[in-house]
């Protein structure tokens, strides 16, 4: 997960919703959910019961992978949120990445007071 959501703030906006989305997800592997995640912003809507993710869905991230760790031809550049780059949201995670107050994504800190 580290390698792939290299900022903290990326990393910890993952592990909040797939803690969230315990009881909805359904994938034979972990990868598979972090794939979607790498392309969709892993979101399930509230009238959603069960989000079944087949295991083609990691595809692109096996191969990214496999570029990064083994030397095989191709890009290890994956979809990483490449919706979300030009999106609101993606400006606003690239804006907060930027700033170099540690305290500005902790939920106790001043900034939100």
């Amino acid at each position: 997960m580290t390698e792939m959501l290299s900022s903290p703030l990326r990393l910890l906006s993952y592990v909040n919703r797939r803690a969230g989305y315990t009881e909805k997800l359904m994938a034979n592997h972990e990868t598979v959910i972090l794939s979607y995640h790498l392309r969709h912003n892993l979101w399930v809507e509230s009238d959603t019961s069960t989000l079944i993710l087949s295991d083609d869905i990691s595809a692109d991230l096996d191969v990214a992978m496999a570029v990064r760790r083994d030397g095989v031809n191709g890009s290890e550049r994956l979809m990483v949120f490449s919706r979300a780059c030009f999106d609101r949201v993606g400006r606003i995670v690239a804006a907060i990445e930027a700033r170099p107050i540690p305290g500005i994504i902790d939920s106790d800190s001043s900034c939100w007071r």
